[in-house]
């Protein structure tokens, strides 16, 4: 039997914030990420390229990371094509 206002310890968690909740900006629903200069991104994106490589232990990492890399070069042009460079 349960004392005092008949909740459950799990009613009483539901609104407790968990992470970084409360000191991250949200857009949609997903931490926005840092302001960045274009040519910060284009330097951390040819740095992740130059570290790519396969792995024999995990395979499909590569080509994950490999289709990441792919939509963030496509972002960054889509950016520089409204925005201009």
């Amino acid at each position: 039997m349960s004392s005092g206002t008949g909740g459950t310890r799990r009613d009483s968690l539901k609104n407790v914030p968990t992470g970084g909740e409360r000191d991250t900006p949200f857009r949609g629903g997903v931490p926005s990420p840092p302001p960045v200069s274009i040519g910060a991104e284009v330097k951390n994106l040819a740095r992740q390229v130059g570290r790519l490589s396969p792995s024999w232990r995990d395979p499909e990492r590569y080509f994950e990371e490999r289709d990441q890399l792919e939509r963030a070069l496509h972002r960054v042009a889509r950016h520089l094509e409204v925005y201009g460079g």
